[in-house]
């Protein structure tokens, strides 16, 4: 299952980054979009990059199919590795390890500038592969994704305000 989405926010892409990339970002982030137990396991930056590693817990509210493969809390180490590319444009390998769940989560996130705005366009792939409940597996956490992509881009959005 793929999951495509688009956010526009009303900054420069270099400021999206500076924001994405400073420290602490990513703690006061997630706390803001549920998650407790936050841990930044590793956190390195270079001339062109930024990459960091955050174990945390997040909630699920589990359809009755899948409750014996997740649970209502679900441990997730997430790894961003940033790339400058220039001229306003960055690139963001996602690596998602569900812990306990069986289930692969990988993904980009690009920003660019739009003229005195920038664009952060998120994808997604999502892949189970037990017979049967795979799908609505991988199907539950697209969606589960999407709204915490929705409430992260609340809490950035104000951020930047």
């Amino acid at each position: 299952m793929k999951l495509e989405v688009t956010h526009e926010y009303d900054c420069s892409s270099a400021e999206f980054y500076r924001l994405f990339t400073s420290k602490g970002f990513h703690k006061k982030k997630f706390a803001a979009c549920g998650a407790r137990k936050i841990k930044v396991l590793e956190e390195s930056r270079s001339d062109d990059g930024f990459s960091i590693t955050v174990d945390r817990e997040m909630p699920a509210e589990v359809p009755g199919v899948l409750k014996s493969l997740v649970g209502e809390w679900n441990r997730v180490k997430q790894t961003e590795n940033w790339e400058d590319l220039g001229d306003g444009e960055y690139s963001c390998e996602l690596i998602f390890e569900p812990e306990g769940v069986p289930i692969e989560v990988s993904g980009t996130m690009n920003v660019m500038p739009d003229g005195d705005a920038c664009v952060n366009q998120i994808e997604m792939t999502f892949i189970c592969r037990i017979p049967l409940v795979g799908k609505k597996l991988a199907a539950f956490a697209a969606e589960d994704a999407e709204n915490t992509l929705d409430a992260e881009f609340d809490y950035i959005s104000a951020q930047l305000d």
